[in-house]
């Protein structure tokens, strides 16, 4: 079983619709067998990508979508 490390902007496109390869890198990261390593940078990588995608309107605010 091979073991995947997924840097920052894989992750992102991963959860972003918008983003190029965002299909094939939500089922692989997100929906696949294979274990999934990263560095613990890419938390704050991560929330900064979200906050900027939420300032761009690409996403919105987390209270909204349970509403």
């Amino acid at each position: 079983m091979p073991l995947l490390y997924a840097d920052t902007s894989a992750i992102v496109r991963a959860y972003l619709s918008d983003e190029p390869d965002h299909g094939t890198l939500n089922r692989m990261l997100l929906s696949g067998d294979d274990p999934i390593v990263t560095s613990e940078l890419s938390l704050v990588e991560f929330g900064s990508a979200m906050a900027r995608a939420h300032r761009a309107h690409r996403i919105p605010k987390p209270e909204d979508k349970m509403a």
